[in-house]
């Protein structure tokens, strides 16, 4: 039965990646989930967007459009879109909680070193790591930073920004 992935697609529009190192699975499996620029529908610049990220990722968000999986065949592929849509469930979650707890450098490389033992083959495994706490020392992770307008996104457009805490 298909499934729809809301809340992925909400990080996708709201112009946020999924790149918090906070579930070991998520990082063995997929390391992280970027986001790609926006796209005209039906057009090569769609394609364009994608591009540099589909040999290194294996599940992207599009900007203002949702989330696209790759995978060795369709259960694959649909199995990741699941993983994807549960991440991104669960760090909105955590950020209504007061944010997420995110794993050390030291503990995102054991989980990288443990692909092997599990089967596992990422592309570009050593050329991308998810956000550690050692990256966000210092930073506000329980809150999201919303664009001002829907002008001020990742496409190389002003980035002013307002931070909406979520602590309670």
């Amino acid at each position: 039965m298909p499934r729809s992935s809301p809340t992925a697609t909400a990080f996708a529009v709201a112009g946020r990646a999924l790149d918090e190192a906070v579930l070991p699975e998520v990082i063995v499996n997929l390391g992280t989930i970027p986001l790609a620029p926006y796209g005209t529908p039906g057009t090569w610049e769609l394609c364009e967007s994608l591009e540099p990220l589909a040999a290194t990722h294996d599940a992207i968000l599009l900007l203002n459009h949702g989330v696209v999986t790759c995978g060795r065949d369709l259960a694959a592929a649909y199995q990741r879109l699941e993983t994807v849509e549960q991440l991104a469930q669960i760090l909105l979650t955590a950020h209504f909680l007061g944010g997420p707890h995110v794993l050390s450098g030291l503990n995102v490389q054991k989980l990288i070193a443990a692909r092997s033992f599990y089967g596992v083959s990422r592309p570009g495994d050593s050329l991308e790591l998810p956000l550690m706490s050692e990256s966000l020392a210092g930073g506000n992770i329980g809150a999201f930073n919303i664009p001002s307008s829907n002008t001020d996104l990742p496409n190389g457009a002003p980035k002013e920004s307002h931070s909406l805490p979520f602590n309670g």
